[in-house]
């Protein structure tokens, strides 16, 4: 005996309805922010952004997103269920990345759009100032990993303790160079000078607090 087609595409249905909605909102916004500017200036801001700045970096922060939170579900998995392999996870991590792409280019475009017209902010320095945002979370996440593996007894994190120690120290020598290194090298000067790189630039230690 068969079901019902009707409610067997009413999920189908709503699914589609929700993606219709969130879109259209996320659409509106972006209208909003844009509306009153000619196209012709718009498209000639996009094509002054330096792709060999952005695509690089983005594909950088893709790949320690992705493979970092792959080895958190491989984790996770195995300490409250069965036994889980780093790569027999993958797939589905993969699958759900595939399904977040496409959103989190909308709701991360939404913000370097918001920074460019309402904050006259360079098309590269407001998506870096989003990176900004991921190397603060690099630096809480490895800072937690090493406390849990430190004072947590029987803690499964004490396998990563080297990893999260490196990563940590790393992130730590990049932000005190920032901050209190004086570059002196003419590529530390020219690092330090690329306008795209305002907010690491500006950061201070009242902000990683």
């Amino acid at each position: 005996m068969t079901g019902n087609p009707r409610s067997k595409r009413r999920p189908a249905l709503r699914t589609i309805a929700q993606n219709f909605l969130i879109y259209g909102i996320a659409g509106a916004l972006i209208w909003y922010e844009i509306h009153g500017i000619p196209f012709h200036k718009l498209a000639s801001s996009i094509a002054t952004a330096n792709l060999l700045w952005f695509f690089p970096a983005t594909l950088l922060s893709l790949c320690i997103w992705f493979f970092g939170e792959n080895l958190l579900y491989t984790r996770m998995f195995s300490y409250f269920h069965e036994e889980t392999g780093y790569f027999e996870v993958m797939p589905a991590t993969a699958a759900s990345y595939f399904l977040q792409v496409v959103n989190i280019l909308l709701a991360a475009g939404s913000l370097v759009l918001f920074l460019h017209r309402r904050k006259h902010a360079p098309w590269l320095a407001g998506t870096f100032t989003l990176l900004f945002l991921g190397f603060i979370d690099g630096i809480v996440f490895s800072f937690l990993i090493l406390l849990s593996a430190l004072f947590i007894r029987n803690s499964p994190l004490k396998a990563f303790l080297p990893y999260a120690a490196g990563a940590f120290g790393v992130f730590l020598l990049i932000a005190l160079w920032w901050m209190c290194r004086k570059p002196t090298t003419r590529f530390e000067r020219w690092l330090h000078e690329r306008p795209a790189l305002a907010s690491f630039r500006k950061a201070n230690l009242r902000i990683y607090l």
